[in-house]
């Protein structure tokens, strides 16, 4: 599994050699923050929900106030991240002097906030937070990313935000995504920023580094390799596997001017998958769960298209950082 290595200083250079520093013993908290595993980051719901205002003298607004909703697919614990552009809030400006400190008072809570007299003073789902100010410099590119550790997930995956400008959905644009089993509250603001960059191209197909396109099986004996000028260089033997650099009318071009020709007894493919340190997943062309194969075995890809790994019969897996593609 890829993991994020964080750097550690351990001397200084100095005139004539390296000195080096004593370390104090590392804390659990900096040891667990040495290797964070990147995730495939999920997709979180928001929404808004109306709810009424209970006054210090009992009276009631119906439906007066309204809180965003966060609901996440799956309830285990992880880093909630939740990105913040300014609408319509006139504070949003103020954020973005360099001199202001960078944290919005804005908390994650078990229940809607300000519904039924409840205030800042409510139940939160953690008081492990972080806010990163991005984009200072640019009036509509400025972004606050509020970073939420949950340690406690609840049952029924919904969070609410709280805070300066959270009861209007007119305040802000609200992004927001769920990293499960990380908490990426231990890192810095830099490193969340090359932990998301990353994680994020977790489901994209990687770039081939290789000059070969995929490979032509041989299926049968009777299959022979020709040379540029269009002679028979050697016989094939079945189960054979070339390299293709090129696919030309009815011929596959193997390097160095060789081909073989296509025919019911040739198979191209564009290489094999498999899960390095996990199950490698596959689906039904409807998008059910088909089966699992174990960390290691090979899965032939016969395309990539629309972000995914097709397997034969429009069966297909889908890119992860545990799932190795190789032409």
């Amino acid at each position: 599994m890829k993991k994020m290595v964080l750097a550690t200083a351990v001397g200084t250079m100095m005139l004539g050699g390296f000195t080096p520093i004593p370390l104090s013993n590392p804390t659990v908290r900096q040891v667990e923050a040495a290797t964070i595993s990147y995730v495939k980051p999920q997709d979180v719901e928001v929404s808004w929900i109306s709810g009424d205002i209970v006054y210090d003298d009992g009276s009631v607004s119906k439906d007066a106030t309204k809180s965003s909703q966060f609901t996440t697919k799956t309830s285990e614990k992880g880093t909630l991240i939740i990105e913040l552009k300014k609408k319509e809030y006139r504070y949003m400006e103020m954020y973005r002097d360099p001199q202001a400190s960078e944290w919005l008072p804005a908390f994650l809570y078990v229940q809607p906030y300000g519904f039924d007299g409840r205030d800042q003073y409510a139940k939160k789902v953690t008081g492990i937070q972080k806010s990163d100010f991005i984009n200072r410099d640019s009036v509509e590119n400025f972004t606050i990313r509020q970073v939420y550790y949950i340690e406690q997930p609840k049952a029924d995956k919904k969070y609410y935000l709280g805070g300066v400008g959270t009861s209007s959905p007119n305040s802000y644009y609200i992004d927001a995504k769920f990293y499960p089993n990380v908490d990426l509250t231990k890192i810095s603001k830099a490193e969340r920023s090359a932990y998301i960059k990353t994680a994020q191209k977790g489901d994209e197909i990687p770039a081939s580094n290789v000059s070969h396109i995929g490979r032509v099986l041989i299926q049968a004996n009777d299959m022979v390799l020709y040379n540029k000028d269009g002679k028979v260089h050697r016989k094939l033997k079945q189960y054979e596997g070339l390299r293709v650099y090129q696919v030309q009318g009815d011929r596959y071009q193997v390097g160095g001017g060789f081909y073989v020709k296509k025919t019911k007894n040739t198979l191209f493919y564009v290489g094999h998958i498999y899960g390095k340190d996990q199950h490698l997943s596959v689906y039904k062309p409807n998008g059910e769960f088909f089966k699992k194969f174990k960390p290691m075995e090979n899965v032939r890809v016969y395309s990539t298209e629309n972000g995914r790994y097709n397997v034969g019969a429009g069966y297909y897996a889908l890119p992860d950082f545990h799932v190795n593609f190789d032409r």
